[in-house]
């Protein structure tokens, strides 16, 4: 690809993007996830790949989000950003453990990143919830699983002293 080419790639590229935006800033998140994919069709571009998960999990898309996400990650293995929006998603889906996972990761090589911090702590919030929720579940059929026991040993007592008066 020589030059003139290369220039005109660049702008066609530009084009798209700024054409996605406008569609994700007016809310035509399909319309936008195809001028993204697009724009990945000429080239593959983290950021870019980021943007489609984004408009990908507005549309309550997750796992392909979460693909999308995965190669931005493959392609730029150090973004901090890349992984905190990969542990968004993860919260979005209910899986805080691995969403928690990532923001670690981030707070380890950037303890600052306010982000990571924030989401890390409503992931805890959110796990320490659904944990409470399972816990109280477990709970509740511990105590039932209980009633039904005492019913049948009272059952059972009964139809010992139905036999000790019946012999």
């Amino acid at each position: 690809m020589d030059e003139q080419e290369q220039q005109e790639q660049r702008e066609q590229l530009l084009a798209l993007e700024d054409q996605a935006q406008k569609l994700v800033e007016s809310g035509k998140f399909e319309s936008a996830c195809k001028v993204y994919e697009k724009y990945l069709r000429i080239t593959e571009n983290a950021s870019i790949l980021v943007k489609l998960g984004q408009c990908l999990i507005s549309l309550r898309k997750f796992e392909d989000a979460m693909n999308c996400l995965n190669k931005a990650l493959k392609l730029k293995p150090e973004d901090n950003d890349i992984l905190t929006e990969k542990g968004n998603t993860l919260c979005h889906v209910g899986d805080y453990g691995q969403a928690i996972y990532c923001y670690q990761e981030v707070l380890t090589k950037s303890p600052m990143h306010f982000q990571a911090i924030k989401n890390y702590n409503i992931a805890i919030r959110a796990q320490g919830k659904k944990l409470g929720v399972q816990y109280s579940k477990i709970i509740e059929l511990l105590k039932e699983k209980q009633k039904e026991k005492s019913r049948m040993e009272k059952r059972l007592g009964e139809k010992i002293e139905e036999k000790k008066l019946e012999a």
